[in-house]
């Protein structure tokens, strides 16, 4: 058997070896995964976590510890690289960008593969730090990965604490196998199929970034522990995209070891949803406990912000209740549950009573939006989330503005007040007055109203004015940021303080600030966000009008056309003595799509240094088609699709920007061959 699995690993390497071009030879510098990844103290302290690499190609070896799909990439290649002696700053991950280029042997790479490969040093940024490196495959010309052996063992993983994987501290650690022992599942149902865990040094999220993991969540074949479970957990670190650290992401269930079973509470209802002075409210649970029995249950629960008092829950064939007295018009409650099984093993719902509780408000008069999305808790869940509802508000935002659904709103426009309404079947327009009964849902942590059961348009003609507000209010990470989700605002005097948020990856967002904080404007319906390079850097604009949103973990605005974004005057344009005005500009490229050649127009409003570059989706310089001093005026220069080495590049999306002193453009463009 031996000689046969060693017959069969010496097939493979000749297959591999036959895939290289005979005249390939490493042409850059070789380095190990540490040399990548290792960041000074002095950089981490002030929030710098990049790599020294970034921005080159380089050469390195490593053990292949996940297969080319283990990982959620999007539609990319991606797996991650460790060093075989294991431990800190030896782990990145590699992607390869554009699946559909051949010749790079990805596809063939199993755990346990010793190789060598090529890559282009990249960050990967969220809207706030830390980032993740990434090593990207050179693909134009693909560059293949060269085998070197078979059979390696993964390095053992690294016991480390919730607190070695905080904010500053966790860098070392990024792209690392690791674990963590004797922890406790604090929240089970975080959003984006994520788990909360703590142990004596502080809290980490458990993350699905395995396909494996992720698929097995969202097809029901595995659950995660209940909340209050102790457990060991193994698996590989990333950044964490809310700028809170760093999480662990196991590859299989198999990474999670149970060692405790507390009872298991779920299927927690509320009746009625929505109390009136006059009604009790029945607070039901299923809580079961699968090897042994539940010994208690209760609801804790406390009036006003007042003390806290605990009911006992009744309970038959695993369904509990306890009734909590009716209370006086506008009371606030909030409540918890809290169970233990025979052995003293507890759990809690929700998990992690700091951050989220369940509530309500005591409305005689029915409930307003506001009720549906005013949160104390820094989960931004509503207390109605799950549970139909009836309420009424203005329609501030129609199917026309936001691709099929509508927005509504209470008519005070205050904080709070919106909300997205997820219906295709009805149509009102803006300023109609209508009743919605519905479920109140999160959606990806962005609440609305689905599901829905009744409509009636009550009235027309109401008019909300925007709620006036500032870039730095609205922003990710902001306090307030949650009261403005579903509310029409405004934002005036701002300027374009990142004109592509996302990069090369341009998803037609830009970045306003009115001074105080950079804020996202998305795309939507006939605004076009910055897909065609409208907003350059520093361009002011007086007044931007929308919705505010959440996605993509980045609160934003949805415009709900372009007649929302007024009076945009570009940084390029200025003032001569004489009065005349000059203006800079860079036209989209005509043909767009082209094959083999196409034309750059651009203006320069005045004699000054003009570089014209164009790159590739990578980031990485292409061609240099102008550096040199030009007099002021219009231009036009023709590229032919080769690079500065004469060669012909391969088809795919390319970048070509202009610099001329503080006028600074981006556009893109596509080759077809």
């Amino acid at each position: 058997m031996q000689k046969l699995s060693l017959l069969f690993s010496c097939l493979i390497l000749v297959i591999f070896t036959s895939t290289l071009p005979a005249q390939w030879v490493a042409s850059y510098d070789t380095v190990s995964i540490y040399d990548i990844q290792f960041v000074p103290p002095e950089s981490l302290v002030v929030g710098n976590d990049d790599s020294r690499f970034t921005g080159d190609t380089v050469v390195v070896e490593g053990i292949v510890a996940t297969g080319p799909r283990s990982l959620w990439a999007g539609a990319r290649w991606s797996f991650i690289l460790v060093d075989e002696k294991g431990g800190p700053w030896n782990g990145i991950q590699i992607i390869q960008h554009d699946t559909t280029k051949p010749g790079t042997n990805v596809t063939a790479l199993k755990p346990g593969y010793k190789v060598r490969l090529t890559g282009f040093v990249e960050e990967f940024s969220y809207s706030v730090p830390p980032s993740q490196t990434q090593l990207a495959l050179l693909i134009n010309p693909p560059v293949p990965v060269e085998p070197i052996g078979f059979g390696y063992p993964i390095p053992e993983p690294t016991v480390v604490t919730c607190a070695d994987l905080a904010l500053g501290v966790g860098e070392q650690y990024e792209c690392c196998y690791v674990e963590i022992k004797n922890a406790t599942v604090i929240n089970n149902a975080l959003p984006g199929n994520d788990m909360l865990i703590a142990d004596a040094t502080g809290q980490v999220n458990v993350d699905s970034w395995s396909n494996s993991l992720y698929d097995s969540l969202n097809t029901g074949k595995y659950s995660y522990p209940p909340n209050g479970t102790g457990l060991n957990i193994r698996g590989y670190i990333r950044s964490n995209p809310n700028g809170i650290g760093y999480e662990i992401a196991p590859m299989t269930t198999a990474d999670i070891t149970i060692l405790s079973n507390p009872p298991i509470i779920s299927d927690i209802t509320r009746q009625p949803a929505a109390p009136k002075s006059s009604d009790d409210v029945l607070i039901g649970a299923k809580i079961i406990d699968i090897n042994g029995s539940v010994s208690q249950a209760q609801v804790h629960y406390r009036i006003d912000q007042g003390r806290w008092q605990i009911g006992n829950m009744s309970g038959a064939d695993s369904i509990f209740t306890f009734t909590i007295p009716k209370l006086a018009d506008n009371s606030f409650v909030q409540y918890f549950i809290r169970s233990v099984d025979n052995v003293g093993d507890w759990s809690l719902m929700p998990g992690d009573t700091s951050r989220s509780q369940f509530f309500y408000n005591v409305r005689d008069e029915g409930l307003k939006v506001k009720d549906l999305q005013w949160t104390p808790f820094k989960d931004g869940n509503s207390g109605y989330r799950g549970m139909e509802v009836t309420v009424s508000g203005v329609v501030t935002a129609s199917p026309d503005d936001i691709l099929g659904d509508y927005i509504i709103q209470d008519k005070d426009g205050t904080a709070w007040s919106g909300i997205w309404v997820n219906d295709a079947v009805h149509t009102p327009r803006r300023g109609d007055l209508v009743r919605v009964t519905a479920t109140v849902e999160e959606n990806f942590n962005l609440t609305r109203l689905n599901f829905i059961t009744a409509f009636d348009s009550l009235d027309t003609g109401y008019t909300i004015e925007p709620l006036k507000i500032t870039t730095g209010q609205a922003r990710t990470g902001s306090p307030e940021a949650e009261s403005f989700e579903g509310v029409l605002v405004e934002f005036s005097n701002v300027f374009v303080s990142n004109p592509f948020p996302d990069g090369t990856a341009n998803y037609g967002e830009l970045e306003i600030n009115s001074g105080d904080g950079g804020y996202r404007v998305d795309d939507n319906g006939t605004f076009r966000g910055n897909y065609d390079s409208t907003f350059a850097l520093n361009d002011k604009i007086e007044k931007v009008i929308g919705i505010g949103w959440f996605s993509f973990n980045n609160y934003k605005l949805k415009p709900r056309g372009a007649e929302d974004v007024i009076g945009h005057k570009p940084s390029s344009v200025s003032q001569r003595n004489d009065g005349l005005e000059l203006s800079y500009e860079l036209k989209q490229n005509y043909p767009n799509p082209f094959n083999p050649t196409t034309s750059i127009a651009y203006r320069i409003g005045k004699r000054q240094l003009v570089e014209l570059t164009v790159y590739n989706i990578m980031g990485q310089k292409i061609r240099t088609l102008v550096n040199e001093y030009k007099s002021a005026g219009p231009y036009t220069i023709q590229w032919d699709g080769r690079n500065d080495r004469g060669a012909q590049v391969s088809s795919g999306v390319y970048f070509f920007s202009i610099k001329a002193g503080d006028f600074i453009k981006t556009n893109k463009m596509v080759l077809l061959r």
